[in-house]
């Protein structure tokens, strides 16, 4: 396997790369500032701490960029954040070794060569790369996704109600990333509502065009919610939803893919208030759909 800077050995790590909207329009320095002010407050950094979690600014394409150690664990190396700012977004470019802390030190070369590489985008629709990234966005927040089987009999449900409203959310078309559905459908209201939340680009059917994987959203009630991951292929009939499934500890936390590769997905899933990640390893074909292969949890601290 050929890495940047001609490293030839097998990877055994992961890099990361997010992109959220900067919607606090912060300038890189002013983020950077923000960043250091608030880590302030929140751990009350001393000078020991500092340089323990070797926080120090960089440069990422000539924007300032805050680097630090986040984390570290005896099994593995740790964990390295550049961020940054650009434009109208955010950037977090992320290294972890998965193995042992000497993967970390043989392999961080391969990140910092990334990032020193790295360039960003002209934000100018006018850019084919921009353009095909919106465009595909766009349809993934406008199209229309099955989260599970409609009922088609009201046999089986204890009140009518409940057959009723299953059979209107069970196949939802969104709207701008979202769907509300908060209809009096008997004498009671029954809110639901979907969400958009992520999604990442793979070749899902090895058909050498991007499919998605889409990260959805739904709120039927409280503050919890229910995370879904649905498949969306796309070929010259356009954009499908070929399989949509319930994601196991993603409901009110975070989702993150970590790999696919031949149709094996592997993901975690986190709740904010549980010191548990559920790791899913998950197969996909257009012919049966997503198969979960493993699930496990793993406690934290």
């Amino acid at each position: 396997m050929e890495l940047p800077g001609g490293f030839q050995e097998l990877a055994t790590y992961n890099i990361r790369i997010y992109v959220r909207k900067n919607l606090g329009g912060f300038s890189a320095e002013d983020y950077v500032l923000n960043l250091l002010a608030l880590q302030s407050r929140q751990t009350r950094l001393d000078a020991e701490e500092i340089r323990e979690r070797q926080i120090a600014t960089t440069t990422v394409d000539g924007e300032i960029a805050l680097r630090e150690t986040v984390s570290s664990a005896p099994s593995s190396g740790p964990c390295i954040q550049v961020r940054t700012a650009h434009g109208d977004y955010l950037y977090q470019f992320e290294y972890c070794a998965v193995a042992h802390p000497s993967t970390h030190d043989k392999f961080i070369k391969v990140f910092d060569t990334m990032v020193a590489a790295f360039r960003f985008l002209p934000e100018s629709k006018d850019n084919p790369l921009v353009s095909e990234i919106l465009l595909k966005l766009k349809i993934l927040k406008n199209m229309e996704y099955q989260l599970f089987e409609c009922p088609t009999s009201s046999a089986g449900y204890a009140d009518e109600f409940y057959y009723r409203y299953e059979k209107e959310i069970c196949k939802v078309k969104l709207e701008n990333g979202e769907y509300d559905f908060s209809e009096k459908i008997t004498e009671g209201d029954h809110g639901y509502f979907v969400s958009f939340s992520d999604a990442t680009s793979a070749d899902l059917n090895n058909d050498k065009i991007d499919d998605a994987l889409v990260v959805l959203r739904t709120f039927s009630g409280g503050t919890d919610s229910t995370a879904w991951l649905a498949a969306v292929i796309v070929d010259e009939n356009g954009y499908r939803n070929a399989d949509t499934l319930i994601v196991t500890g993603g409901g009110r936390g975070g989702i993150e893919i970590t790999s696919i590769n031949n149709g094996i997905i592997e993901m975690c899933a986190s709740q904010w208030y549980e010191p548990i990640t559920h790791i899913i390893t998950i197969s996909f074909s257009e012919e049966n759909g997503f198969k979960i292969i493993k699930e496990e949890q793993v406690v934290s601290g």
